[in-house]
């Protein structure tokens, strides 16, 4: 990757207006990474750091896009398989509140069988 270098050093990749972060939290903002920005990238991008940036050429952005597009689609696997995850649990949970719920009133209602006989 000898095109990839520190940013004062390498022509600058066609400039834009910085867009709004995107925070990947949510299958859907993933999904809008892998079909607009993935692309993107292709053409040569910047990573940008708090202590700096590097552009990435032309010629070297598919090894990093294609890589971009491995770990968003993981990511999106991810949180999906969480989400039902979490909505099994919670049905898990519910289903065994009404499990203790009902085994108390059969308790009750067992004694007060046993009183009244």
């Amino acid at each position: 990757m000898n095109n990839m270098v520190a940013s004062h050093l390498t022509p600058p990749v066609r400039e834009r207006e910085p867009q709004e972060s995107l925070y990947m939290d949510s299958p859907e903002v993933l999904g809008h990474a892998l079909c607009t920005l993935v692309p993107d990238m292709m053409a040569g991008f910047c990573i940008l750091t708090s202590t700096g940036e590097i552009r990435i050429s032309a010629p070297d952005a598919p090894a990093f896009a294609t890589a971009m597009e491995t770990l968003l689609l993981e990511k999106i696997h991810y949180i999906q398989n969480e989400r039902c995850r979490r909505s099994a649990n919670k049905r898990a949970v519910e289903i065994a509140e009404k499990l203790h719920e009902n085994s108390e009133k059969w308790k009750q209602w067992q004694q007060k069988a046993k009183a009244e006989s």
